[in-house]
C-alpha cells in the first residue's frame, strides 16, 4: 500500500473520530508527512495519526497546529541525536547506542582496571582537567549536569582520536 493510500485511509477514520472534513485532514497529514526523511515517513505518519487522536482537535486549524507540534518535537529530537550524542551501534545486537563520551569514560575505566595502570595513566593524563574530572563523576556513578554532559559530548566529538592511543 502507498504512502498516499495510507494518508487517504488515516484522514478518513479520524474524520469521523474527529467531526473534520476528511479532505482537510488529508491535505494536513499530506504536507506534514512530505516534511520527514524518506525513510522515516510511514512512521511520520503513524506519529502525526497518535497525535491526532491524543489531542482530538476539533478543527483543521488545531489539526494543523497539532501535527506542527508534532514534527518539531520529531527534528529537535532526530537533530539532538545524529548531531549531539553521536550515537553509534554497539556490535552486538542490541538496540541501545551508546555516545563516544561514554566510550570515552569506559575507555578510561578500562584502561585503569583491567589493563595496568600504566596505560590508564597514560591515557589520564592526555585529558584535560575538567574533562578528568567530569568522567571522574561518571565513573563514581554521579548523574552529569546538563553542561558537564554537553561539554563532554563537544570534547569527545573533537577529540575522539584520544580513544585510539
Amino acid at each position: 500500500m502507498g504512502l498516499r493510500n495510507e494518508i487517504k485511509e488515516n484522514a478518513q477514520s479520524l474524520s469521523r473520530r474527529l467531526g473534520v472534513e476528511q479532505a482537510a485532514l488529508e491535505k494536513i497529514l499530506a504536507f506534514w508527512t512530505i516534511r520527514y526523511p524518506n525513510q522515516e515517513r510511514q512512521d511520520g505518519l503513524q506519529s502525526l495519526t497518535l497525535a491526532l487522536l491524543e489531542s482530538l482537535p476539533g478543527t483543521p486549524g488545531l489539526a494543523f497546529a497539532v501535527c506542527r507540534g508534532r514534527n518539531l518535537d520529531w527534528w529537535k529530537a532526530y537533530s539532538y541525536r545524529n548531531h549531539y550524542s553521536l550515537d553509534w551501534a554497539p556490535d552486538y545486537d542490541d538496540s541501545t547506542g551508546i555516545t563516544l563520551a561514554e566510550a570515552m569514560a569506559g575507555v578510561v575505566e578500562w584502561e585503569f582496571k583491567i589493563d595496568g595502570d600504566m596505560d590508564g595513566a597514560r591515557l589520564w593524563d592526555k585529558l584535560p582537567g575538567r574533562i578528568q574530572e567530569i568522567i571522574r563523576q561518571r565513573l563514581l556513578g554521579e548523574r552529569l549536569k546538563g553542561a558537564d554532559r554537553t561539554y563532554l559530548h563537544r570534547f569527545a566529538k573533537e577529540n575522539g582520536q584520544l580513544l585510539l592511543a
